[in-house]
């Protein structure tokens, strides 16, 4: 009967020095979190935002595709015509404005175009114009 008791004592200690260890990583890791954190880009990003528009009819125009010519950001216009995006800073960006429903709502010629900033804007916002087929 002893045997039986001590045997459910050492179990017993078992599993609560498990849990306790189990916390203790826990807390381990959570202040190591708290001290260094997530990485940080500390404002190396902008803000490139803006808003597709027909030339034509002055509607603003859905489902096209902004694209960054060599970074991996895109994007594409609500239902409103607004976009935003952020990308790493630079002093100029190549734009792709490409239609990416076909005649859904209606039909727009691609566009490519050069933007040069000052590196110390925050933020960019465009107008684009986009002609109908």
């Amino acid at each position: 009967m002893k045997s039986i008791k001590n045997q459910f004592n050492l179990s017993k200690k078992r599993i609560i020095k498990s849990i306790f260890g189990l916390f203790s990583l826990s807390t381990m890791l959570f202040v190591f979190q708290a001290c260094y954190g997530t990485p940080q880009d500390f404002g190396q990003d902008i803000l490139l935002e803006g808003k597709v528009i027909s030339e034509g009819s002055e509607n603003s125009i859905q489902n096209i595709e902004i694209r960054l010519q060599n970074l991996p950001q895109y994007t594409s216009s609500d239902s409103e015509g607004n976009f935003s995006m952020f990308c790493p800073r630079q002093d100029q960006y190549t734009f792709n404005f490409r239609d990416i429903d076909g005649e859904d709502n209606g039909s727009y010629t691609n566009l490519d175009s050069v933007i040069k900033l000052d590196i110390s804007e925050n933020s960019l916002f465009l107008s684009v114009l986009l002609k109908d087929k």
